[in-house]
């Protein structure tokens, strides 16, 4: 979430949660055990200037509309009761 928030694309591996928190317009889902497809994705990112912006922009809005301290605190307050 750090490197979107920032408005920087990502790359995330099918381990650990990753792919369900980040969108496929803000990044990259690769299979961990598919170095080609990694391959693919961080090409794609180093050569694509449009692609790396557009991706980090749609990041950046996702995390800006889901992630506020407002809506975790509503969250938060919506587990409480």
């Amino acid at each position: 979430h750090e490197a979107m928030s920032s408005g920087l694309p990502v790359a995330v591996s099918d381990t650990g949660g990753f792919v369900e928190s980040v969108p496929a317009t803000a990044g990259f889902r690769v299979n961990s055990h598919d170095t080609e497809s990694i391959d693919d994705a961080l090409s794609r990112l180093i050569t694509g200037a449009d692609l790396r912006y557009a991706m980090g922009q749609a990041g950046r809005h996702h995390i800006l509309s889901n992630y506020s301290w407002e809506k975790t605190a509503d969250r938060f307050l919506k587990q409480l009761q």
